[in-house]
């Protein structure tokens, strides 16, 4: 059981740390450990007690490499160990720990693996159990603790200003920068198919990488040259241009930059801001400006910086960045308003592309203009509105209204009107009132004859025209017709009779003079009432029929919607026909005398209708 448990653990051997920086360090060991395994097989998780027993060797080889580059940090460059690098340039130094840089293997067991993880920290297993962590693999494996690492510049000739742990030095003198760097002790821990390998002693499971052939601390020296003090860098180039701009068109931008030592400068620029030069200037006299054309193929906006560096290699900072917005091509054309009369300067419908100018004149009388700009580079249009008179203002009163009016008929209308803007003529119309006006106002009386429409016309220069109008109609009266509403007969206040005759009667409720218009007819509605005697009578619904019965007067009356009309009717008796009435007409001769009693009760003296021959003739016997 003690060979079966051990295989699980994982043995690790380490390899001298080898620094890929141009120069390294090498050398070999191994460590034997023997482990005791106190468990608490209390957890379910946990390996039963005396599994694992003291005295058990196992040998772990282990390598490791640690990568160091050196950079110019303001081009991005490598800089190679023992180059040349002017005053002024700015080091910075990086590390670099991949999996693929470490190894390990069980010297005597079955377990290896191509390489082992780096890792900042690893957890303290439960106090006693050996159990899986979350996050990692079940199988065996070797963690690799990420060092810590300082850079010491404390041998270096050449001056220099560098942050806390001197991965970042900006070198300020000639001389020669000697820079070690100092990495800390290395540590692994070994985790195998769910167990952790624990120290008999303390139960730590980090554990050191050293006495094994090399230091515990690698140290690397690193050599690079700093030039003197006669070439100095030039100063960051001012970097000039349009900052907008259209599509697939070519910008000029312009860069200049002094040289501190006279030489001759050439400048790069960073098209894209990915701090790398993209394209760059041929050489010329310090201090001279040089014109970069360049074009962008879609919209949008980019941001762009240049440099200057003079012909030893010297390089500036970067300039202070532009930026170019790029638009699409727009050109300008006018909208709907244009050309369109308006009486107010136009607001909507000024432009279908492109960004309008504010209209000009701001106020109204017109005619207006504007323009419709382009966008991109595009072409601009004028636009145009004519200006557009407004309507007269017609208001138009009757007897202080604006109607519409009732009123009796030959009734005073006082037609009035004020100053009517903008009115070049002015004409009325309606009964008694039609004409030309005046446009500054006006004041008529005329009577009510008939029911108008009273109308004010007017019209401004350009020929459009605003109206007023006021209906005027006149109060119906009521009327007592013969026959019909248009028969055009109307008995008189006081009219006679002749005993027996009657007449055919309706009441009308309308605004005719007399017995001539149609409507109106409110026989049935009104009331009839007679004046109490018995000379006539009315019998019927419509018409109302009026009969004489006796000789003498009596009034009648009609009466409807608070309207009364009365007439007064005398009644006379002339018996014309007693005389044909009587036989004796027909029999006696014309000469022949005799009296009658008509039907009024009068005796009349009638004579004889008939022809007789009153000649004496000589007859036979």
């Amino acid at each position: 059981m003690k060979k079966i448990l051990i295989s699980l653990f994982i043995g690790i051997v380490f390899l001298l740390p080898q620094v890929a920086f141009g120069k390294s360090v090498s050398g070999n060991g191994s460590v034997i450990v023997e482990y005791l395994h106190p468990i608490d097989a209390s957890g379910s998780n946990c390996i039963s007690s005396n599994t694992l027993n003291d005295g058990d060797p196992i040998t772990w080889d282990v390598g490791a490499e640690y990568i160091v580059n050196a950079y110019d940090n303001s081009t991005n460059q490598i800089v190679n160990e023992n180059a040349t690098v002017p005053q002024g340039t700015q080091i910075r130094f990086d590390v670099v720990l991949e999996n693929s840089q470490t190894s390990w293997f069980e010297n005597g067991r079955s377990y290896d693996s191509p390489n082992g993880i780096w890792v900042d920290s690893f957890p303290a297993p439960v106090a006693g159990c050996l159990l899986d962590l979350p996050g990692r693999p079940p199988s065996q494996n070797v963690y690799f603790k990420r060092p810590t690492t300082n850079f010491n510049h404390s041998g270096s000739s050449a001056s220099m200003s560098c942050n806390g742990n001197g991965s970042l030095c900006t070198v300020t003198g000639a001389g020669t920068l000697a820079t070690s760097i100092d990495f800390s002790p290395g540590s692994f821990v070994a985790h195998g198919s769910g167990v952790y390998m624990a120290d008999p002693v303390a139960p730590a499971y980090w554990h050191p990488i050293s006495g094994i052939g090399f230091p515990v601390t690698p140290v690397l020296t690193y050599p690079i040259q700093v030039a003197g003090p006669t070439n100095q860098p030039p100063s960051a180039p001012s970097l000039t241009g349009p900052t907008t701009g259209s599509t697939s068109v070519s910008y000029p931008y312009n860069t200049q930059a002094s040289d501190p030592d006279g030489d001759t400068v050439r400048y790069g620029i960073d098209w894209d801001n990915n701090n790398t030069v993209d394209e760059w200037t041929t050489y010329v006299a310090s201090n001279t400006s040089v014109s970069t054309n360049h074009s962008w193929a879609t919209a949008g906006s980019y941001t762009f910086k240049a440099l200057a560096q003079d012909s030893n290699g010297a390089s500036s900072g970067w300039s202070t960045p532009l930026t170019m917005t790029i638009q699409n091509i727009v050109n300008g054309t006018c909208g709907a308003a244009n050309a369109f009369p308006t009486t107010n300067p136009p607001s909507i419908g000024l432009c279908f592309s492109g960004t309008n100018t504010p209209v000009t004149p701001g106020v109204a009388p017109g005619p207006y203009s504007w323009s419709c700009t382009g966008g991109g580079g595009g072409s601009t249009a004028t636009c145009s509105a004519p200006y557009l008179e407004p309507a007269p203002v017609v208001d138009l009163k009757i007897n202080g209204s604006d109607g519409p009016l009732t009123v009796n008929r030959n009734a005073n209308l006082n037609i009035t009107w004020g100053n009517i803007p903008y009115a070049a003529t002015c004409t009325g119309t309606g009964n008694n009132w039609t004409g030309g006006k005046f446009t500054t106002g006006g004041n008529d009386n005329i009577q009510a004859t008939a029911a108008s429409l009273y109308t004010l016309t007017c019209t401004n220069s350009q020929g459009i025209s605003a109206s007023d109008s006021i209906s005027v109609t006149l109060a119906p009266t009521l009327k007592i017709c013969q026959n019909s509403c248009s028969g055009s007969i109307e008995p008189p206040a006081s009219f006679s009779m002749d005993r027996y005759d009657t007449k055919d009667l309706v009441a009308c409720h309308n605004d005719a003079v007399s017995c001539t218009d149609a409507t109106g007819d409110v026989t049935t509605s009104a009331t009839w009432t007679e004046g109490g005697g018995n000379p006539v009578s009315l019998g019927g619904s419509s018409p109302k029929t009026l009969t004489a019965d006796n000789v003498g007067t009596e009034s009648i009356q009609a009466t409807y919607s608070g309207n009364t009309v009365i007439r007064s009717v005398t009644v006379t008796c002339t018996d014309s026909g007693a005389c044909q009435r009587d036989s004796r007409s027909q029999s006696l001769c014309q000469k022949d005398n005799f009296t009658v009693t008509d039907n009024c009760g009068q005796i009349q003296n009638c004579t004889g209708e008939k022809t007789c021959d009153y000649n004496w003739k000589e007859v036979a016997p």
